[in-house]
């Protein structure tokens, strides 16, 4: 693919007119994504998540994780890359994404679904000793009531993860993703462990907000 190409499909993430466009991007990116967010696009963001997620996590066989959006299982892929040692569940809103994802044999379960903040996880709560979301907590992506339904899928001591851009145009969805953490701290919902600016891709980074289920 073509460097325009795929900045087009960037622009096209930030900006969609709906979430049927968007899903219309991720349906004919979906065999290249890999591809391309690795390579021109120089995606480290997910790395540098889990490196965080694994100084908090007990790093066993019996882990249980859900990740979310799963994507095409990258993340996943790099979770196993860099040691992780439990079983991961794969929740995802695009089908095309999704069926590269299943390929991969990486996870136990998968669920198609779109979170908001009135349509909450298809998970029991209190399931996961963690909650991973890499990549999708961002401008015309999960709204940040979404994490209130993240925290509620992890178990009582368990973490969530997930990271945020600071690049320009998401700001202010950042800033309200801060006032949502910043209640669920407020309420003794969780403790926030860590926050980290960290690289996310090319040019741009990253906050890593770390939150522990009380």
């Amino acid at each position: 693919m073509t460097d325009e190409i795929q900045w087009n499909y960037t622009d096209s993430l930030n900006y969609p007119d709906s979430l049927h466009d968007l899903m219309k991007v991720y349906d004919k990116w979906a065999p290249t994504y890999d591809i391309d967010v690795n390579g021109q696009l120089k995606g480290i963001g997910s790395k540098n998540l889990i490196k965080h997620a694994l100084e908090f996590i007990t790093n066993e066989e019996s882990c249980l994780m859900l990740d979310v959006p799963a994507g095409t299982g990258r993340t996943a892929g790099h979770y196993k890359e860099l040691g992780y040692k439990g079983k991961m569940d794969a929740l995802e809103m695009n089908q095309a994404m999704m069926d590269v994802a299943k390929a991969k044999g990486l996870y136990r379960k998968t669920f198609i679904h779109t979170c908001t903040e009135t349509n909450p996880l298809p998970v029991p709560d209190n399931s996961y000793d963690i909650v991973s979301s890499d990549a999708g907590l961002f401008l015309n992506h999960m709204p940040q009531g979404c994490i209130p339904h993240l925290v509620n899928a992890a178990k009582r001591g368990g973490i969530i993860i997930f990271n945020s851009r600071t690049s320009p145009e998401n700001e202010r969805y950042l800033e309200t993703l801060q006032n949502v953490v910043d209640e669920l701290v407020g309420k003794g919902t969780v403790v926030l462990k860590r926050k980290v600016e960290v690289p996310y891709g090319l040019h741009i980074m990253s906050y890593v907000f770390v939150l522990k289920k009380l």
